[in-house]
């Protein structure tokens, strides 16, 4: 997925749909850029409640928003070094790292 957006219309459909998320971002604008700022994002996210993008952001603003296909363009979720391997196969290359199994062997094709 390609998201093409100006910074201030996702920050503030943010703020129609995660108050509760963007007020917590709030509290990191008067320490960016100084020695807390390490500090107070690992404070955001310890407390920050998990959304989902497309179910929770993309869906609800769905009348704001375009899809445009892309033609010629390969998509795979990478969520698992499997899926990485599988793309570079489909498309011909071989990966420059050994494939870890399930049992630990490595496997270099």
């Amino acid at each position: 997925m390609v998201v093409a957006a100006k910074a201030h219309t996702l920050w503030e459909l943010g703020w129609k749909l995660f108050p509760e998320i963007l007020s917590l971002f709030e509290r990191l604008r008067g320490s960016i850029g100084t020695h807390q700022e390490d500090s107070v994002l690992d404070a955001i996210y310890t407390v920050m409640p998990a959304r989902n993008f497309s179910a929770d952001f993309l869906t609800p603003a769905k009348s704001q928003i375009a899809v445009i296909p892309m033609e010629g363009t390969l998509w795979s979720d990478w969520g698992r070094t499997e899926r990485i391997m599988e793309t570079l196969c489909s498309i011909g290359k071989r990966p420059n790292f050994p494939m870890i199994l399930a049992n630990h062997e490595a496997v270099v094709r």
